[in-house]
C-alpha cells in the first residue's frame, strides 16, 4: 500500500513523466537535404537538415539534427523542438 501511495504522490508532483514517451515519433530518414559544420562553444559539430517518413507513411521535414549524424534509412525518434534559425 505504501508503494502505491508513493507512486501516486510521485506522479502527482511530476506529471510530465507520465507523458514523456508520447512526445517522440518514430521515423525513418528518407533524405538528407543539407549538412553543415558550425562552431558551437568552440567545437565543430555536424548539423543536418533531414526529411523522414513516420510509421503511418507521412513524410515530415525539415528536421534539424545536430551532434549525432544519421544516414538514409536510419530509424530516428523525433520531437518538436526549436528552429535554429
Amino acid at each position: 500500500m505504501k508503494k502505491v501511495l508513493f507512486l501516486l504522490a510521485f506522479f502527482a508532483l511530476f506529471p510530465t513523466l507520465l507523458y514523456a514517451q508520447d512526445s517522440y515519433l518514430k521515423a525513418q530518414v528518407t533524405e538528407i537535404s543539407s549538412t553543415s559544420y558550425p562552431l558551437v562553444q568552440g567545437r565543430e559539430i555536424e548539423f543536418q537538415t533531414l526529411r523522414a517518413e513516420l510509421e503511418d507513411g507521412t513524410i515530415v521535414g525539415p528536421i534539424f539534427n545536430d551532434y549525432t549524424p544519421v544516414s538514409i534509412g536510419k530509424t530516428i525518434y523525433i520531437s518538436q523542438g526549436y528552429n535554429p534559425d
